[in-house]
């Protein structure tokens, strides 16, 4: 019995002698922790960093509205049904060719790594992301909220400058090959305009009827072919001088920046200096126990 009791005095006296030479050596723990704060934000000074950096885009119906112009309500000449006025020979049709700007240009170049190289390595001097983009296989992402894209850089305050450019330089390129591809469209369709127009004054020459009924029909098609050609004239006009920018602001929000895993760097910053601080302060105090029980 003797023999535990001693035992159990032992580690009272270890236990109260630790919690002493805790309190009598506090100034060691922040002598270990000062150092180690001052090195932790020294280094995250160091550390490379990358943010989301996130904008959002007008509704497609509206950036599709700043690329189209109006169309006339007599757009469409429909001939078919018409074979006693023997006009067979004429090519336009009741045909519609839908393209949406947005969807089928806009966005995905937007979203190519392809033209983001281009662009970064334009302004390679300027912001030095070439090697950054193509090392980490950079592109425009599409985020859950609708309209919402980010692109992912390393942190810099010229970020919102950069993708601000690059959104303008796809807009530019964009609206380039836009405007190439409906201009052939549209001179193809005036071709065939001017071609059926022809059609139906040979057709009104080489018809001697007096049918009076006839002659209106042949004048309401030619006022609607008359109509498409003046609109068609209009709309070339229009697209080979449609500007580039628009002069509209297609981001409905400012770019935002989100530091990515962020929170990992807190804890790198700040506790984890605390954490070791603890470690390296009772080591510290165990090996003064150690010393003092050899000397006793």
């Amino acid at each position: 019995m003797t023999d535990l009791n001693h035992i159990s005095y032992n580690k009272e006296i270890s236990f109260i002698e630790l919690l002493i030479n805790l309190w009598n050596f506090k100034k060691v723990f922040f002598y270990i922790l000062v150092p180690l704060i001052i090195l932790s934000f020294f280094f995250d000074t160091f550390i490379p960093k990358k943010s989301k950096n996130i904008f959002r885009l007008q509704h497609p119906f509206k950036i599709n509205l700043d690329v189209y112009p109006a169309e006339s309500t007599l757009s469409s000449v429909v001939l078919y049904n018409l074979g006693s006025m023997n006009i067979q020979n004429i090519n336009i049709r009741d045909q519609k060719i839908s393209i949406d700007f947005y969807s089928s240009y806009f966005k995905p170049r937007l979203m190519s790594k392809k033209f983001l190289i281009e662009f970064a390595e334009m302004n390679n001097d300027k912001y030095n992301l070439v090697e950054y983009i193509n090392k980490n296989n950079v592109s425009v992402l599409r985020e859950r909220e609708r309209f919402k894209f980010s692109l992912i850089l390393p942190d810099h305050e010229s970020n919102s400058e950069f993708v601000m450019e690059y959104l303008n330089y796809v807009k530019e390129i964009t609206i380039n090959s836009f405007r190439l591809d409906v201009l052939r469209h549209l001179d193809k369709e005036l071709k065939t305009i001017l071609y059926d127009m022809d059609r139906v004054y040979q057709i009104l020459e080489n018809k001697n009827d007096s049918n009076n009924i006839f002659k209106e029909n042949i004048n309401i098609i030619m006022t609607l072919y008359d109509s498409r050609k003046i609109q068609l004239e209009q709309n070339i006009t229009f697209f080979i001088n449609l500007k580039s920018d628009l002069g509209q602001d297609w981001i409905l929000d400012d770019t935002t920046k989100i530091i990515l895993n962020e929170k990992f760097y807190k804890v790198i910053k700040y506790l984890l200096p605390v954490i070791l601080s603890l470690i390296f302060y009772l080591f510290y105090v165990f090996i003064k126990l150690a010393k003092q029980d050899k000397k006793h």
